[in-house]
């Protein structure tokens, strides 16, 4: 037992921090009054106490580090009750100076996060390849209603995923693994594309309609027998729109000008 020479009141040591320089070893204070004590003289010896503090840091960053690590590990629970506490308190404050950080040091951030990602590339593709076996029902689920929700407000997406999924598809046809990018074989962005195929609607089309008419291609992609073939079919200047009756009813049928058309082609890869 010790009695606090500050509140006067007698307690166990375990309410007393260790002082190697005092007799028996611990501080003539209890650990609530030195706790006040420190609040009542740190405005006076603040700018002192932060440089102080910084000094450390930057000399002993191993020693730091390893200190908050076993303090936080031996408070856990109690660590994150306040933090969340402290966010639900603060969420408007904390998500706007979070925003601004990221904002200011978006450099800095993309360097910890690849450095991270380095040192622990292993436990990470684990831990991920965990989640997504254990979440996998949901993550499905949630992903199938996102495509289907933004496919029906967004007719660019749709139309990407239309292209890729039919260009993906007829790939795997003829044995290819290797996907390519749009620019590999459309030869234009999806802006592009979107404009040339606008240019030649006909009347009543429009994007809001977009599933009641296709993206044609005027030569079929079925009579690709190579992988250098197909790429040529799926160059932007081979694509048309058409309504999905005219579509349906024309199938895999030539036009009656191919090699003119496949020439045109040609020229516009080059141009």
């Amino acid at each position: 037992m010790k009695t606090c020479t500050r509140c006067k009141e007698t307690k166990s040591l375990e309410h007393f921090t260790k002082d190697k320089n005092a007799k028996d070893g611990f501080a003539i204070y209890c650990k609530p009054c030195r706790s006040t004590m420190r609040k009542e003289s740190y405005p006076r010896y603040r700018d002192k106490a932060v440089a102080k503090s910084k000094e450390y840091r930057e000399a002993h960053p191993e020693k730091v580090a390893s200190a908050k690590k076993r303090c936080y590990e031996a408070k856990k629970d109690e660590y994150l009750a306040k933090s969340k506490m402290r966010y639900i308190e603060n969420r408007e404050h904390t998500l706007e100076q979070t925003a601004k950080y990221r904002a200011k040091n978006r450099a800095k951030i993309r360097q910890r996060h690849a450095r991270y990602y380095a040192e622990n590339r292993e436990i990470i593709i684990a831990r991920q390849a965990e989640y997504q076996k254990r979440e996998s029902e949901r993550i499905n689920k949630y992903s199938r209603e996102y495509v289907k929700k933004r496919r029906k407000t967004d007719k660019l997406y749709a139309l990407q995923t239309n292209m890729r999924g039919r260009f993906k598809f007829e790939l795997a046809k003829r044995g290819e693994t290797k996907w390519l990018k749009v620019n590999d074989y459309l030869g234009c962005s999806w802006l592009e594309l979107r404009a040339y195929l606008e240019a030649r609607f006909t009347n009543g089309m429009s994007w809001d309609n977009y599933g009641d008419w296709h993206v044609d291609h005027i030569v079929p992609l079925a009579i690709a027998e190579t992988k250098e073939h197909l790429i040529e079919l799926c160059h932007h200047t081979n694509l048309q729109p058409l309504w999905e009756f005219d579509n349906i009813s024309k199938g895999a049928r030539l036009p009656d000008n191919i090699p003119e058309h496949l020439k045109h082609i040609a020229e516009q890869k080059t141009a």
